[in-house]
């Protein structure tokens, strides 16, 4: 994996066809510590072959103002996850606690993510 995988962090797909059985990973996090999170981010991104601390920055923002879902996808997106086939990543932001989505106005669109 190089820096290049993570050009399009918010939304990665791969249109293969799909064997075996699918699974849906989700987690949700709050981030306390935005400088924690760019500190790691960098980290991960100038261990990719060829990347430089200014391909980095462009990817995930400057620490004073990152990209925070850039950020958090440099670290969660699966480099290589053995013997699986990652179908769809995608990092929106939650909804605000104690909301739930049947509470919010119907808009007439999925709200499936």
């Amino acid at each position: 994996m190089d820096l290049s995988d993570h050009q399009a962090m918010s939304t990665y797909s791969n249109a293969g066809v799909s064997q075996g059985h699918r699974y849906r990973i989700s987690i949700a996090v709050d981030v306390i510590n935005a400088r924690a999170l760019w500190n790691a981010a960098l980290s991960r991104g100038l261990m990719a072959p060829g990347a430089t601390f200014e391909d980095v920055v462009d990817t995930i923002g400057p620490c004073d103002d990152p990209a925070i879902a850039d950020c958090l996808a440099m670290l969660a997106l699966p480099a290589d996850l053995k013997g699986c086939s990652v179908e769809d990543f995608a990092i929106d932001p939650a909804l605000p606690r104690g909301v739930i989505e049947s509470s919010l106005p119907w808009t007439g669109l999925s709200a499936a993510r």
